[in-house]
């Protein structure tokens, strides 16, 4: 995914229904673990959220922005790119930001992530939740 960097990955799942929070939540975690162990890539940490696709929050988000901002994790790892958000200028903004801060996105289903859209002189307000 990266050079030779060693990898430290944050898993990242997110399930939204009230229905099956727990096992969908368990479910998404299970295949980022098996994903990493296949690859041999340390996981450093997770965050588990429930909550919408459509109105993700600095709260939510905040404890994946720190472990990439300090360095403690390189890799961010979710199953599917929705998983982050379902907006795509919020998505965008986000992958802005993680790119910024050394952080690779990828996904379970497609690999590396990159931003849509990078701004020829990316301000805050476009990295704005």
């Amino acid at each position: 995914v990266m050079g030779n960097e060693e990898k430290r990955a944050w898993l990242y799942c997110r399930c939204a229904s009230a229905k099956d929070v727990a096992w969908t939540l368990d479910c998404q975690e299970q295949r980022l673990r098996k994903f990493c162990e296949d690859k041999g890539i340390q996981i450093v940490g997770i965050s588990r959220i429930h909550g919408s696709g459509t109105r993700m929050t600095e709260e939510l988000i905040k404890p994946t922005l720190t472990a990439a901002k300090s360095g403690k994790a390189n890799l961010l790892v979710m199953t599917s790119i929705d998983r982050l958000s379902r907006k795509l200028p919020l998505l965008n903004a986000l992958l802005l930001r993680f790119e910024r801060y050394g952080m690779t996105v990828v996904t379970v289903a497609n690999g590396v992530i990159e931003p849509y859209f990078r701004p020829e002189y990316p301000n805050e307000q476009q990295m704005q939740l």
